[in-house]
């Protein structure tokens, strides 16, 4: 997801618009790029997991997006940056409420068949890895296309990154 927040941050005003920055950075071939998700809907892997990760940044605060098909980097997507992590994932999204309230209400719906976007009152732990396969969406990306990847490679060795204040 650090790369998704490094474009907004240099002025991509959308995903759309980070997609060819991401192919060259990561190295992904056209035919790669151009690989369909498989549900069957026209859209491919790569703007998927863009949209993803762009999705888990805004529910952490870290983007927000003043009208359709416009991302903006907020201040504390700016704090995250500046401490220069070297990854940002869903545990480092946790710091963030309302990306933990996030998940625990898309959790809470899938066992009771609600709807993700009607609030949920109810208080438990929240279990703060990724929802799909453990992944982060480009780590998923990554596993979906069965290339190893240097970029994609499962790092444990990192510094632990410092609390951000949630106030903006």
């Amino acid at each position: 997801m650090l790369p998704i927040l490094r474009l907004f941050a240099e002025g991509a005003p959308n995903v759309a618009a980070c997609l060819p920055a991401l192919q060259k950075q990561f190295n992904i071939s056209d035919e790669e790029a151009a690989q369909l998700i498989p549900s069957g809907r026209n859209t491919t892997i790569l703007q998927s997991r863009a949209h993803w990760a762009r999705t888990y940044l805004s529910k952490a605060g870290l983007l927000v997006s003043p009208r359709r098909n416009l991302h903006v980097i907020t201040e504390l997507g700016r704090q995250v940056l500046a401490s220069n992590p070297e990854r940002i994932d869903n545990e480092t999204l946790s710091q963030f409420p309302g990306f933990t309230e996030w998940i625990e209400q898309s959790r809470q719906a899938e066992h009771s068949g609600r709807s993700a976007e009607r609030p949920v009152r109810a208080k438990v732990s929240v279990d703060i890895t990724p929802i799909d396969e453990r992944q982060t969406p480009l780590d998923a990306y990554g596993s979906r296309l069965g290339t190893p990847r240097r970029c994609f490679a499962r790092r444990t060795d990192f510094p632990a990154l410092p609390a951000f204040s949630a106030a903006v």
